[in-house]
């Protein structure tokens, strides 16, 4: 497993540009990875599970679909109807 911070913040820096698009492409290696991220779209567009946390713990999981689509969890609603 491959533990990698948001790109994100890398994004966002504006003396590094272009540099997030040098992240590795994990769905096309063979590298197992779990990126961590608050961007909402990337985790929609390149998840294979998402997982949503709350005060340590994690709070829902499921596939993107279904996560994006019909979260369980009333603080994931919350955020989602924030951030969508």
């Amino acid at each position: 497993v491959l533990l990698c911070a948001s790109s994100s913040a890398v994004l966002a820096d504006s003396k590094a540009p272009g540099l997030g698009d040098k992240m590795p492409d994990f769905s096309v290696t063979t590298i197992d990875g779990s990126k961590f991220t608050h961007e909402m779209g990337f985790a929609k567009e390149v998840g294979t599970r998402v997982l949503f946390m709350d005060e340590g713990l994690i709070a829902e999981e499921n596939e993107p679909k279904e996560f994006f689509e019909n979260p369980q969890n009333p603080r994931l609603q919350d955020f989602l109807s924030k951030v969508l």
